[in-house]
């Protein structure tokens, strides 16, 4: 784990110092195999870091919170650090639901009383979507944001962080 430097946002919306965004990712060749009767494996190689980077800039722009990338990817790594996020390296990864809870333990390590976990493939997810889901943040209790198809979920705000295993 490095410190990065603190990335101050675009919105103006003060530090929420409690919440921790969690952004896990296996690594940049892995993934979207769902998508290959219509790309090729390179076409989805190329298209997981462009997603990727747009999930880390939409964090980076909002600025409201820390960010931390969980990955066993040293690139993805990289990625994180240049827009002033932290990054947990995984030795083994396991699955998401495991990386997502080291994540969570780490985050409550260093203070955090929530996570807004959001996948690292989220299509044209922008500041302004990030903001309207803290918004509705409570206190105590969630939020969870349906994937447009039913069968995942875009973003979960957890306070407490554990509150309930993702």
């Amino acid at each position: 784990f490095r410190r990065p430097a603190p990335r101050p946002g675009s919105y103006g919306v003060p530090p929420l110092s409690d919440i921790w965004a969690i952004v896990p990712i296996k690594g940049l060749e892995k993934g979207k195999t769902r998508l290959s009767p219509v790309l090729s494996q390179s076409e989805r190689a190329s298209l997981i870091p462009a997603m990727l980077a747009d999930v880390l800039d939409a964090f980076a722009d909002f600025g409201g919170m820390p960010v931390l990338v969980v990955t066993g990817d040293t690139r993805i790594v990289e990625m994180a650090e240049r827009r002033g996020m932290h990054a947990l390296c995984e030795q083994t990864s396991v699955s998401e639901s495991v990386a997502v809870e080291s994540a969570t333990v780490f985050a409550q390590s260093r203070g955090a009383g929530g996570t807004m976990v959001v996948p690292a493939d989220i299509p044209l997810i922008t500041a302004s979507d990030i903001r309207d889901v803290v918004n509705l943040a409570p206190t105590a209790g969630t939020v969870l944001v349906p994937a447009w198809d039913g069968r995942g979920t875009n973003a979960a705000i957890r306070r407490p962080a554990n509150l309930f295993p993702l």
